[in-house]
């Protein structure tokens, strides 16, 4: 069948429109075609098949991945477009993208696709609508460049100080910095690092090979000594093999080489023992120091002050100096020296600025002696009184000595102090330097003020200490005080006194003069108490004896007193009573007069009433009063008190007396009537006598 002319030509441009390759670079190809339906020569209408418009790469933040997207197209019958072709290219030249060809294509309808894999370098991207067997194809407006991706960080590696991020005095000729690369590195990049300081006046660039993937690169010995201090900028980056460079990461680390002042002093500020100079088993947990910082202007707040202190071992303690550049004290506390060995202990203190730049030491030393001496053997109390000589009463209560007995030890010193305290409600010591050596002995601590303390029992402690302040375990006693007196006595007289009154002491009782002492109602008082009576006439003599009464009192005899060393006269006579603990209670007194010498001895006794032959006899007619005549002699010790006494004795006794009146002069004395009656007749005894006040008889 011969078809019409027009037919023919629609079939040399379809032809045509089939033959058209792709447009790129730029150049959108629109693809017309024509539909017919039946038979005949009429003319066919026609449609067009619209470019992709929008189309957009972009690289994404995975390196080797570009994001391509572009608006949906509808085709000439209105129907969606669901197939579409990418292409990436670079320079003239097309590859395949998105994992389409030219005879796979995206469907869904997509209007994206994710290019992978794609090597570093830049490319612009063209996408094609395929719609039956007509294409139309739309190029992104701009490049999508693929480099590498940046390092994830940069870091001092050797870093000083704070933190490890300062470059200081020790690591500024030999940097070490670290590189951190993202996951996309590829074994074939390269590193860049570039330092430079402040106003770039020093750089310093230095390239290494980089890692397949996420890795570090180390960048070391980088000598930075002739950078100036202050801040180092640190950048790095990465380079692919065609030169695409990545953008650069910073670090900007703090170059600091001037260390601050040496400390002006070191010195320990909680020692013990002599001159607060020792660490000893008391303060070795926790020793302090005292640092003194100058006034300097490398000198800042945040400096460290270091205390080191070694003996066998090292330790140390440290503290923020807190302090500007005008200095000061600063205190290094609880230091633990236990671990370090006895001796001398060497000391050093250091400041360390934030960037790890450490002054020059200053040091001194501290002797360290923790072994204390041997526990003294005992303690005794030397000067007691009382019972026993143990109690500390109102007499020495104020100066009490004791003796400490210290043993033979290696660890005992002539400079140990040997303290004695005493404890009773309140605490009172006394203290001596021992003076002896290691061999031990005894040593007097004397005049301890107990004044203070409460009556009763008195714990006492001797312990010795060394030079460093070590105190030995103590030796312990007890000792009772007492300073409360009894009370003194009512009364005090003689129990056997002779003479007028029987007031005196004669020649008869001096060897033995007895005293009743009565003792008042009083809580003070007891049994034990002893009551003592003593006699003074030049001499002194006493007697005493045990109360053997309660506090309700009594009297109390002390007998057998020897007078007879006392000089005759007024004896002072006082009677007190003394506890156990040696408290005397305030005296009782009185005098007594002593007289032991007897009157003269009468010249001659003669009866005066006589009768018979020369006036002799005593008769019937006398014999109940019979006189006589006593001659007194002139003597000092005669008196007119005497008492002249005429016995007669003639089978019974019996006599008659009077007063002398006589002075020393002497002179004759009548004894009259005397009453002879009981007398056997016979011869009769006749004896005259002079009997002072004292009852003392002439011979």
């Amino acid at each position: 069948m011969r078809r019409p002319a027009g037919l023919r030509s629609l079939r040399w441009l379809l032809a045509v429109g089939l033959a058209l390759p792709p447009m790129v670079a730029g150049v959108a190809v629109v693809l017309a075609y024509w539909t017919a339906h039946g038979s005949g020569s009429a003319p066919a209408s026609s449609g067009v098949l619209a470019v992709p418009a929008g189309v957009t790469a972009t690289a994404t933040s995975t390196r080797g991945t570009v994001t391509v997207s572009w608006s949906g197209e509808v085709g000439p019958d209105g129907a969606t477009i669901t197939r579409y072709r990418v292409q990436r290219i670079a320079g003239t030249v097309a590859s395949d993208a998105c994992g389409t060809t030219a005879t796979s294509t995206l469907t869904a309808p997509p209007t994206s696709c994710t290019d992978t894999a794609v090597p570093d370098g830049t490319y612009t991207y063209a996408v094609t609508a395929v719609y039956h067997s007509w294409t139309a194809t739309g190029v992104a407006g701009s490049a999508a460049t693929v480099l590498p991706h940046a390092p994830t960080s940069v870091s001092l590696a050797n870093g000083g100080g704070a933190g490890a991020a300062y470059v200081d005095g020790a690591n500024a000729a030999s940097v070490a910095v670290d590189v951190a690369l993202n996951s996309t590195s590829l074994a074939a990049d390269t590193v860049s690092l570039t330092l430079h300081d402040a106003g770039s006046a020093h750089t310093l660039t230095r390239t290494a090979a980089a890692t397949a993937g996420s890795g570090t690169v180390h960048f070391t010995g980088l000598d930075l000594s002739g950078f100036a201090d202050g801040t180092i900028t640190a950048s790095a980056s990465v380079t692919d093999t065609i030169g695409g460079a990545s953008g650069a990461v910073t670090a900007t680390p703090t170059k600091d080489t001037v260390a601050p002042a040496a400390p002006t002093s070191v010195s320990i500020s909680n020692s013990l023992g002599a001159g607060s100079a020792y660490i000893n088993s008391t303060n070795a947990g926790s020793v302090g120091y005292a640092v003194v910082l100058p006034n300097n202007t490398n000198d800042s707040a945040t400096d460290t002050i270091k205390v080191t202190l070694t003996s066998g071992a090292t330790v140390s303690g440290s503290l923020a100096s807190g302090l500007s550049s005008s200095g000061g004290t600063i205190a290094i506390s609880a230091l633990n020296a236990t671990g370090l060995t006895d001796g001398s202990v060497a000391v050093s203190a250091t400041a360390t600025d934030l960037a790890g730049n450490i002054s020059t030491a200053t040091t001194t030393t501290t002797t360290k002696d923790t072994v204390a001496p041997a526990t003294p053997t005992s303690v005794s109390l030397t000067n007691g009184l009382g019972s026993g000589s143990a109690y500390i009463d109102g007499t020495n209560r104020a100066a009490v000595n004791y003796n400490v007995v210290l043993p033979n030890s290696v660890n005992d010193q002539a400079t140990d102090t040997v303290k004695v305290a005493l404890t009773s409600g309140g605490s009172v010591s006394g203290s001596v330097t021992s003076g002896l050596s290691s061999a031990g002995g005894t040593v007097a601590v004397n005049g301890v003020n107990t004044t203070s303390l409460t009556d009763g029992s008195v714990s006492v402690s001797a312990t010795a200490t060394d030079l460093a302040g070590n105190v030995s375990a103590a030796a312990t006693t007890t000792t009772t005080k007492d300073t409360v007196a009894p009370a003194a006595p009512t009364s005090v007289s003689i129990g056997n006194g002779l003479g007028s009154g029987s007031a005196y002491i004669n020649s008869t009782n001096a060897a033995s003069v007895n005293y009743s002492v009565v003792l008042p109602n009083n809580a003070n008082a007891s049994a034990t108490d002893t009551i003592r009576v003593t006699l003074t006439s030049v001499a002194s003599v006493s007697g005493s004896i045990a109360s053997g009464l309660t506090s309700a009192g009594g009297t109390v005899s002390v007998t057998a007193i020897n007078a007879g060393s006392l000089t005759d006269g007024s004896v002072s006579v006082s009677a007190t009573a003394t506890d156990v603990a040696g408290n005397a209670s305030t005296a009782a007194t009185t005098t007594t007069s002593k007289d032991t010498v007897a009157p003269a001895a009468p010249t001659s006794v003669a009866i005066s009433n006589g009768l018979g032959s020369g006036s002799s006899y005593i008769s019937g007619a006398n014999k109940a009063a019979v006189n006589y005549n006593v001659v007194l002699p002139s003597n000092a010790n005669d008196s007119a008190t005497d008492t002249i006494k005429v016995t007669l004795t003639g089978g019974a006794s019996v006599s008659g007396s009077i007063a002398s009146g006589l002075g020393a002069g002497g002179g004759t004395v009548g004894v009259t009537a005397i009453n002879a009656t009981s007398l056997t007749d016979g011869s009769v005894a006749v004896s005259a006598t002079a009997t002072d006040v004292a009852g003392n008889v002439s011979s």
